[in-house]
């Protein structure tokens, strides 16, 4: 046997007494008796082959300000081929060298107040008064009423007849994810770096950025501005949860691949 319980049990006993040494058992309580089997079914499932032990990597906020992680992203191993998208790695290293690449449409959302589009840089309400403003005034009033040049007026109802500038659509993206993955934390939901490519691309859809693809700089410029890193976690998997996971994953990406579909079809109709 490769697996042998007693030498799990001594391993713990030692690691356990090494952590509390003055600590003397007492009469067991009932919660402590449903972990103990717990555990108990756990080593059984081992030793019987029926359990698998791994380690995924997964996406959390950075709580530790002493933490080294330079948000890259490892390559996380799967026992599916049928994982969705897997990701270039972006170390420190090549960070640096990549920076000095053209920017992506996808890098944008980090440009300067200087640089923004017009839509970005006032309020929703603000553009919708705006706009209303301007289709009964010139643009010039409109320009006196709010205080803004002519120029800027113009690119706000330019924009918004096109849906919005990609600054400010990127923006939305953006919030969106920033929104779910609160959500999924505060649930004590496992995130995963293609969760965020979910989010991101869905968000892309509703507000038709077409040429938006939820890339590895993105991602990694996601979680440099929102503090998040990669952490790994150790999980107990059954076989018969291997068995099923390659038919989950295709299932997911059909679903994912048909939501796409559909999106660019409500936006051929609009």
């Amino acid at each position: 046997m490769d697996f042998n319980p007693a030498n799990v049990l001594i391993l713990c006993k030692t690691k356990l007494n090494q952590e509390y040494p003055n600590l003397q058992p007492t009469q067991p309580t009932i919660e402590e008796k449903l972990f103990a089997n717990a555990i108990y079914s756990q080593i059984i499932a081992k030793s019987q082959q029926r359990l698998i032990v791994e380690e995924e990597l997964c996406l959390d906020y950075n709580d530790d300000a002493d933490s080294d992680d330079d948000c890259s992203y490892d390559q996380p191993t799967s026992i599916s081929s049928s994982q969705p998208e897997p990701m270039e790695v972006v170390s420190s290293s090549s960070s640096q060298e990549t920076a000095s690449d053209e920017p992506s449409s996808e890098e944008q959302y980090e440009a300067p107040s200087t640089s923004s589009a017009a839509d970005t840089r006032v309020s929703a309400s603000t553009i919708q008064k705006i706009v209303d403003h301007t289709q009964q005034h010139s643009w010039g009033q409109a320009a006196k009423r709010y205080r803004k040049s002519k120029s800027f007026i113009q690119d706000i109802v330019e924009s918004q007849r096109k849906g919005g500038s990609k600054q400010a659509k990127l923006e939305k993206i953006r919030d969106h994810c920033q929104l779910m993955f609160a959500e999924s934390r505060r649930n004590g939901n496992i995130i995963h770096y293609w969760n965020l490519q979910e989010w991101a691309r869905v968000k892309a859809s509703e507000v038709g950025l077409q040429d938006f693809k939820a890339s590895a700089n993105f991602l990694h410029k996601f979680k440099k501005a929102n503090n998040i890193v990669s952490r790994k976690v150790t999980k107990f998997v059954t076989r018969r949860e291997i068995a099923g996971e390659a038919e989950i994953l295709e299932t997911a990406k059909a679903f994912m691949n048909m939501s796409s579909i559909l999106a660019k079809r409500r936006l051929n109709m609009n």
